[in-house]
């Protein structure tokens, strides 16, 4: 009686658990509720930012689903990208899922018995150590196809693998929850709601380092189901990945494993079942039990429900690298149970039940127009028409692909600005480039001018691999001469290359053979371009190495960085690295696992300066732009599941450091800036957006109200022209003008009102000067201050004080953009033959009066004609 006792309380205790844990809100939506609280005070949030893109190399999807019968509705999550969503076959998108807390997508399904109904399972399902695999705050519902959506809970789960929905019941939904991707948690598994995401119960658990998958309804029979486990929180692989099977409704689950891989080293494992008998099932396996050498991926499958299973081919499948963590989804087709494609880092397609396999290849071409000519590798998600199975939807790290004859021809959907960017540059061009690097979609550059939807793609690519990707991580400009670039891509690999030419060099540095084994940042190896001299290269391994001859020549500057004294710190490569930009020889360089160190004389001697920071992995150094000794410093800690911010600045070149995160929310923080005019201002990149401080980091506030809640990689500031730029981990590039900033510090923070105007130039004309082009061209941006939040009435005089424009502008508290984008209003004429839809501004001098209850103000401004 005791043991039975004993027992029941264990169960009880562990169902109270999940049910307080799945009411307590995630350090994710703390987050996004303090960062939607301070914008709502902040005096800056009112100002716009202006979305570059770029849309040609698109970026990483992780899970897509079409609405049935209806193929030209599709909902596409893109891995730290958000949701977005077409309703005419992929020629437009939008992004539905903004301002929620959770932007990273794990999953979407529609409900089959109510397209309306919508699931978005937040939480990306990427497992990487890069620092940028980001979490999500649960699961999202919707009632009415993505215009509205609620949270429903399971905010703790961090990453989902797998939602689905009882086919006949939209309230029956299942989340396979992987939990934390680097820590122990309870808050995984498989859980079961059945009505609508109100309650959750959890119906299948291992322990708190083994995550559910997978899991799949059998289309035959509701009843029968079948889910998979992985050991995906401490490494790639473990005991506790297996299979397991329900026969009512997901309540109860048995193993189903017998001849399925049983070792320590169980891997990721996704299912695919037939449409038309509940006992036919495939599992694709990574298993790294024989270790990687041979491949790891292994096909299953059953005959009879589970009982068995029996490896369906002879070799193992080399698709998976050694990174099959990131992949194993399979999918078989509705109509054929024998013809079965597998997911790697390229598609297996099987026509008989998985003894042999031929890649999925294919012609490719673009929306918009690309060099790219591979079918892109990585792939995280396929769905079969389940009526013309030759029609296919794609979707791997070059984004979306469809293809309406199985994969001998492919459009790719490179419309839709969603790259997952690394760091950023720019050049002194005019007008100036912006470069960056990409997760998997290579290295670009391109003009700072506005996105417009259906305009073509000004951007290039610095570099691409012959699979149409790999990453680029740092991108830079010689200082001198744009031609020259400099670029890597993953550990470290660095080449110099001549655009005009095309012809690159690997410049790679090379440690002397008195030294010992270089030690690389997972993935990330940082480099930067001198301020003081062209030509004028440092780079970070474990060592730091110089070149002055644009790298044709290095020599070794520091000890062994990675040797910290705090055994905690010891054992990783930099991170992070910067120089002053106003003394030349100060060098500051920091690991990934939070080891400090700074040199005042271009690296004869180093000093470790971690005393005061958290052992982080260190993202950022900003070396003061007007005092010798100041330095400021950012760390993150979000690839070891801690959310919290870390940011500090010292005063004496590292000795001490004091926490500047005052208001911030809690949650990771990726680059600091400081103002290169004003020393008060600064500028953080985190989390949810950007920041701005007038005072020094005192305190903080939002700045923007367009930069969307994304993962903000990495600032720099175009001094010239005053334009500060953002690139996300997820939704492409931004830049915002600083000049009204410094209006503000000047005239507004006194009690001043202004009004900011600058020139602005009309859409450029064809060749027969008759038709702009509306799709290439910059709007003409005012700023303005208001001490109130009121509506008032923006009106455009021309210089005879003919008004030719109004509208009532909603005014916040604070600074306020208005972007106009030259239109007077649509052209009235009925010639059939009419090409000019819309009635522009004409060039000349123009005055714009803002008139409300509380201000009444006015400013000039010209409209020039655009250079053809």
């Amino acid at each position: 009686m005791q043991f039975r006792i004993s027992n029941i309380i264990i169960i009880l205790i562990l169902s109270f658990q999940c049910l307080i844990s799945q009411n307590t809100k995630s350090d994710v939506a703390k987050a996004w509720e303090s960062f939607s609280e301070n914008k709502e005070n902040s005096l800056f949030a009112g100002m716009s930012w202006n979305a570059i893109g770029p849309v040609i190399n698109s970026g990483r999807i992780e899970s897509f689903d079409v609405v049935p019968g209806h193929p030209e509705i599709i909902y596409a999550g893109f891995g730290s990208g958000n949701l977005w969503k077409t309703t005419n076959h992929g020629l437009t998108w939008d992004p539905i899922f903004e301002n929620q807390s959770g932007y990273s997508i794990g999953d979407v399904k529609i409900a089959p018995s109510n397209p309306d109904i919508v699931y978005v399972a937040t939480g990306e399902s990427l497992r990487a150590k890069r620092g940028h695999t980001i979490p999500g705050a649960g699961v999202y519902r919707s009632n009415d196809a993505g215009q509205t959506w609620e949270s429903v809970g399971l905010e703790l789960t961090q990453h989902i693998g797998r939602v689905i929905v009882h086919p006949e019941n939209p309230d029956i939904v299942f989340v396979a929850a992987l939990g934390n991707f680097y820590s122990p948690s309870q808050d995984r598994g498989l859980y079961k709601s059945i009505n609508g995401g109100q309650t959750w119960k959890r119906v299948l658990y291992y322990d708190e380092r083994t995550g559910a998958n997978d899991v799949i309804i059998s289309p035959s029979n509701p009843n029968i189901m079948y889910a998979s486990t992985w050991y995906c929180s401490e490494d790639k692989a473990g005991p506790g990945g297996t299979i397991y099977k329900s026969v009512d409704g997901g309540d109860n689950w048995n193993k189903a494993n017998n001849g399925f891989p049983d070792g320590s080293m169980n891997g990721r494992t996704g299912l695919a079942i037939s449409h038309q008998s509940s006992d036919i099932v495939y599992a694709f396996t990574d298993n790294a039990n024989a270790g990687y050498e041979n491949g790891s991926g292994e096909v299953y499958k059953t005959l009879d429900g589970g009982e068995n299973w029996q490896k369906t081919h002879k070799e193992n499948l080399k698709i998976l690298g050694t990174y099959g963590e990131v992949f194993t989804d399979c999918f078989v087709n509705p109509m054929n149970d024998n013809e079965l494609f597998v997911l790697g880092a390229t598609v297996l397609k099987s026509d008989n039940g998985g003894k042999d396999f031929e890649p999925l290849r294919g012609n490719v071409q673009h929306i918009q127009p690309s060099p790219a000519d591979f079918f892109h590798l990585d792939h995280h998600h396929l769905w079969i028409n389940p009526t013309n199975p030759n029609h296919l939807i794609s979707g791997n790290d070059g984004g979306i692909y469809i293809s309406y004859d199985q994969g001998l021809n492919w459009m790719h959907y490179n419309n839709i600005p969603v790259g997952e960017f690394y760091f950023v540059r720019t050049d002194e061009d005019n007008p100036y480039n912006i470069y960056s690097g990409t997760q998997d979609d290579s290295a670009v550059r391109g003009p700072a001018k506005t996105l417009k939807p259906l305009g073509i793609d000004a951007w290039e690519y610095v570099w691409i691999d012959p699979w149409s990707g790999g990453d680029g991580i740092v991108v830079t400009p010689d200082r001198d001469d744009s031609d020259i670039v400099y670029y890597e891509s993953q550990n470290g690999a660095i080449r110099r290359k001549s655009m005009s030419s095309g012809v690159s060099k690997n410049i790679k540095p090379k440690l002397p053979k008195d030294f010992s084994t270089e030690i690389y940042n997972e993935w990330l190896t940082p480099f930067f371009a001198s301020f003081h001299q062209a030509q004028t290269l440092y780079y970070g391994a474990n060592y730091m190495f110089k070149t002055s001859d644009g790298g044709d020549n290095w020599e070794v500057i520091s000890p062994d960085l990675s040797l910290s004294v705090d055994e905690v710190r010891s054992g990783n490569g930099i991170s992070a690295m910067e120089e002053s930009p106003i003394k030349k020889g100060i060098l500051y360089a920091g690991t990934s696992k939070g080891a400090a160190w700074v040199s005042k004389d271009d690296g004869l001697n180093w000093n470790e300066i971690s005393l005061g920071l958290p052992a982080k992995y260190i993202k950022s150094f900003a070396p003061s732009r007007h005092k010798e000794s100041r330095v400021y410093c950012t760390l993150s800690g979000i690839g070891e599941d801690d959310m919290k911010k870390y940011i500090f600045r010292s005063e004496d070149f590292g000795t001490t450091w004091e926490s500047i995160g005052s208001n911030l929310p809690e949650a990771p923080i990726n680059v600091i800036l400081e103002d290169p005019i004003n020393e008060k201002l600064l500028y953080c990149g985190t989390f949810n957006g950007v920041f701005l401080s007038i005072d020094g980091g005192r305190s903080w506030d939002v700045l923007g109200n367009t930069i969307p809640n994304s993962f903000v990689a990495d600032m720099t500031i175009q001094e010239r022209e005053k334009d500060l730029i953002a690139v996300t981990h997820g939704r492409g590039i931004y830049k915002i003008d600083l000049e009204p900033i410094y209006q503000y510090m000047k005239s507004a923070s006194k009690g001043t009102q202004y009004l900011y105007t600058s020139d602005a130039m009309l859409p450029p004309r064809d060749a027969s000067g008759a038709k702009p082009d509306l799709n290439n061209y910059e709007n003409v941006y005012f700023n303005f201050y208001s001490e109130f939040d009121e509506t008032m009435e923006l009106q455009i005089l021309t210089s005879d004080e003919d008004p030719i424009f109004s509208k009532n502008v909603d005014a916040i508290k604070g600074l306020n953009t208005y972007s106009w984008d030259f239109v007077i209003g649509p052209n009235e004429d009925k010639n059939p033959f009419l090409f000019n839809f819309w009635v522009l501004a004409k060039p000349g001098k123009y005055t714009i009066h803002l008139k409300g209850n509380n201000v009444d103000i006015e400013s000039e401004f010209e409209i020039l004609e655009a250079e053809r």
